[in-house]
């Protein structure tokens, strides 16, 4: 699974105009589903029992994991996965969709063609007189984080500035606005905490994301187990790279049959069960920029 960030906080725009906080996490674009491909889900078996047969179709998309480990991810070719190559392909992949991202939406917004976005083109044809109370509070977060990107101060957001309006974990300044807004947001009975059923609220409607999922990322977060996440302990979710360590910490835990903490391509290969059932490989198969390599 992907990192939660931008799904934490939707502006509120979605829907209306089609603005949402997508970006800031590895954008969807469904290939192959690897729950489909396999004909057992992993429940604990024995790791050293006959691997089952598989889907037809699973060869091919092993032989196209094998061939992207071994070209993008083992880049010093000692035929090992350690933690630091798989942490590092995991950003490469993230920071690849968050770039086609930010293209698709600088050619969507960027109405009169100038190379800057401007706030009247983030409204669109939205009526000021008509909104909804709850449609201008969301603009209003969307005119702060507008402003806070704005660092030339001409009143239009370039390419750059883009970047990190639609992807705030990368700048420091955004990122800490990010969560504020964020934590300001989920923190509805205002105990100072975002809790299971604020987090949970978040995802309403994500059909992907369930309770399991949501106390997962809370575990995840919650460093002193009080039960919900602070300020800080949200910051650190909206930025999203302890989420990433703990999928490859995830698949390593699968895959490395020895335990001496990394995957020989050997380990790889060996049960395609495994290998499918890791968080981190959702990522492999859906990131366009790491297909766009093979």
């Amino acid at each position: 699974m992907i990192s939660a960030a931008a799904r934490v906080f939707a502006v509120g725009v979605a829907g209306v105009q089609g603005w949402g906080s997508g970006g800031s996490f590895l954008a969807r674009r469904p290939v192959l589903n690897p729950q489909d491909l396999i004909a057992t889900v992993v429940t604990g078996d024995d790791p050293a029992a006959p691997v089952p047969e598989a889907h037809p179709g699973t060869q091919e998309v092993i032989a196209r994991l094998h061939k992207m480990a071994t070209e993008q991810v083992d880049l010093n070719k000692d035929g090992i996965l350690d933690r630091h190559e798989l942490v590092d392909f995991a950003v490469v992949l993230r920071d690849g969709e968050r770039e086609k991202f930010t293209a698709e939406e600088m050619a969507r917004w960027d109405r009169n063609g100038d190379s800057l976005v401007e706030l009247a083109e983030l409204h669109g044809n939205l009526d000021s007189k008509t909104m909804t109370p709850e449609l201008q509070a969301a603009l209003a977060v969307v005119e702060e984080k507008f402003h806070g990107v704005d660092f030339d101060l001409d009143g239009g957001l370039n390419r750059d500035e883009l970047h990190i309006f639609l992807h705030p974990e990368l700048h420091t300044d955004a990122l800490q606005l990010e969560a504020e807004q964020q934590f300001a947001q989920l923190d509805t009975n205002q105990d100072g905490g975002v809790d299971l059923r604020e987090l949970g609220s978040a995802y309403s409607g994500e059909a992907e994301f369930d309770d399991a999922y949501t106390s997962h990322e809370l575990d995840i977060h919650d460093h002193n187990k009080d039960g919900k996440l602070d300020i800080h302990e949200l910051e650190e979710l909206v930025e999203g790279h302890k989420y990433v360590e703990h999928m490859v910490g995830q698949m390593i835990t699968l895959l490395d049959r020895n335990k001496d903490g990394r995957v020989t391509m050997k380990e790889f290969g060996a049960d395609h069960r495994l290998l499918l059932a890791a968080e981190a490989i959702e990522d492999w198969l859906y990131s366009s920029s790491a297909r766009d390599e093979l």
